[in-house]
């Protein structure tokens, strides 16, 4: 597995793919700063794909994140 970090549109990621997988489909959450008004928006960008598939990868992540988030929560008893 290659250890460099992950690069896309000048930004560094977190994780790393192993070089020899293909990768078939993207989704990709950004959040920009708008030019003219400064605003923070968040915009949803992707390869071309079903919106259904769309939907359903990142319905995954969240869903994936959320389980690591119960796992590490701690009760204050």
């Amino acid at each position: 597995m290659d250890d460099r970090p992950l690069e896309l549109l000048g930004l560094s990621f977190e994780g790393k793919l192993n070089p020899a997988d293909v990768a078939v489909a993207a989704v990709l959450v950004v959040e920009v700063i708008d030019a003219d008004t400064s605003d923070p928006t968040l915009r949803v960008l992707s390869t071309r794909m079903p919106v259904w598939h769309r939907l359903g990868m990142l319905s995954a992540v969240v869903a994936s994140d959320q389980v690591d988030l119960i796992g590490a929560f701690e009760r204050d008893d």
